[in-house]
């Protein structure tokens, strides 16, 4: 199953925050997303996972064309933006419960890939960014899409807890899942591929964290 995309463009308003992305992804590869704050690596990850509209170009799987097509890529795509989209009022048992009911999926408490077991009972507004994202992370052990779409995946993460998400992504890929990875820190994985974007000076006073 090979991923790829065709001479993409976005915009933002009147604003084109890129365009002419080319790239090609197969099963079991990690791609990652480079580029200064502001180059548009948020605003690709939004509109791969459908969430933003392609202005030009276009999107195939296996040669299929996917750019209109919301359910196949509701199907095969996870996004995991800059917010941990958590309901702060749950406990984390309760939000890992949230999920599995949702997905009909389990949750591998016996291995606890994101050390979540310690603070099952806590609530989510309790927790510190770090135990945050870890929480957030432990969805995409749940859901287990063939291709997760990944924002910064981990800031607010520390030595040990990087350590487990590169652990999480190794296992994602050896299972034959692919990831698209905006980041600015390599985390100790050799990429097989990288989309490289640059900056618009134009953007510069949009102040749009979402770019």
């Amino acid at each position: 199953m090979t991923l790829t995309g065709h001479s993409l463009a976005c915009k933002r308003g009147e604003n084109l925050i890129f365009s002419e992305i080319n790239f090609s992804l197969i099963l079991g590869e990690v791609c990652f997303v480079k580029g200064p704050n502001g180059s548009g690596k948020s605003t690709l990850l939004r509109l791969l996972a459908g969430l933003l509209s392609i202005e030009k170009g276009y999107l195939t799987l296996n040669k299929l064309d996917i750019t209109d097509n919301k359910e196949i890529r509701a199907e095969k795509f996870l996004y995991l933006g800059h917010h941990n989209a958590l309901k702060q009022h749950l406990t984390v048992m309760e939000q890992i419960s949230f999920w599995q009911r949702i997905t009909k999926k389990c949750y591998d408490f016996e291995s606890d890939p994101m050390n979540i077991g310690s603070i099952l009972n806590k609530k989510v507004h309790q927790c510190s960014e770090g135990q945050s994202r870890r929480v957030a992370l432990a969805r995409l052990t749940i859901e287990m899409k063939t291709f997760w779409l990944l924002d910064e995946p981990t800031a607010s993460l520390d030595i040990e807890s990087v350590k487990l998400f590169k652990d999480v992504l190794k296992n994602h890929c050896d299972k034959g899942g692919s990831a698209v990875i905006a980041t600015h820190d390599n985390i100790g994985i050799k990429p097989i591929s990288e989309i490289f974007l640059s900056l618009d000076k134009s953007l510069l006073q949009q102040n749009d964290p979402f770019i």
